[in-house]
């Protein structure tokens, strides 16, 4: 269940989220009070119906979000006395912090949780449960589904949506078909991986592949062997910089040599490539 919402790492990483911080900054201030370490390794006191299953997945990520929930008034076509809302999807950034200091990060539509470096896990709801809190989203457990590159989210398990404030949908009907309502909430989401024996259990690193490059006529080729999920070409025109970026060409499989191929223009300029994981 991956989302097709895309989001670039470093410099103007955070979105311009639509909705005013300082007055959903107060939702979260007004909540109970909540441990206060944004990566402390202790699981939150939740009700059994949102535990995390088994006792080796262990908190390795905290965090506060500040955001939106978002609704869209669907008519019913044939009965309009059953017309809602019916949720589309959350817009938050995640803090280390209750007082909404430093930002680790962004919650979008999938479920999906990005963090500043980049790395990202999308999840589905598993279970819930009612909020402590009246006129509040519910309490969730979530099952990752995928996780991508290295960083705080890389490895992650099971998310738990604690704390709610706000969020739920509007109480009174909608004016029109496809009109949209962002409701404020806050919540905090508490991030595990797996551990054996206290060890944390980490993926094995990917089998390096070996990247050709010859070049024909005027152009060059670069082929590299298959399968090979996950791995992007790159290219740089200066290795004293860390200026990579993706080729962009999708490569042709050569099923005689069984590689993968890519065909780019040869210049006079000095570029660089390379297969990143």
């Amino acid at each position: 269940m991956k989302s097709s919402q895309s989001r670039s790492a470093g410099s103007g990483f955070f979105p311009a989220l639509n909705f005013a911080l300082p007055a959903v900054a107060q939702l979260l201030l007004a909540s109970p009070a909540r441990m206060q370490a944004g990566n402390d390794n202790r699981s939150p006191n939740v009700p059994a119906a949102i535990q995390v299953p088994g006792g080796t997945n262990k908190v390795h990520f905290h965090a506060y979000a500040v955001g939106v929930q978002i609704y869209v008034w669907t008519v019913n076509p044939t009965n309009a006395a059953l017309s809602s809302w019916v949720f589309k999807a959350p817009e938050a950034v995640l803090f280390a912090d209750a007082g909404t200091h430093g930002e680790t990060g962004i919650h979008y539509a999938g479920p999906t949780w990005e963090s500043q470096s980049g790395s990202k896990v999308v999840g589905t709801a598993i279970a819930n449960a009612p909020s402590p809190n009246a006129n509040s989203i519910p309490l969730l457990l979530i099952r990752a589904v995928s996780t991508e590159r290295p960083g705080i989210f890389a490895r992650t398990t099971y998310v738990q949506r604690v704390n709610t404030v706000g969020g739920r949908a509007p109480g009174t009907a909608g004016t029109a078909a496809g009109q949209v309502a962002r409701v404020p909430y806050t919540a905090e989401y508490y991030f595990y991986r797996e551990h054996e024996g206290g060890i944390e259990v980490s993926q094995s690193l990917p089998t390096p592949l070996l990247l050709s490059i010859t070049r024909s006529g005027g152009n060059i080729i670069l082929s590299w062997t298959v399968p090979s999920a996950d791995w992007v070409l790159q290219q740089n025109s200066d290795l004293t910089t860390t200026n990579w970026t993706d080729v962009g060409y999708a490569p042709t499989l050569d099923l005689t040599n069984l590689r993968n191929e890519v065909f780019v223009s040869a210049t006079n300029a000095s570029r660089f490539y390379r297969l990143k994981h």
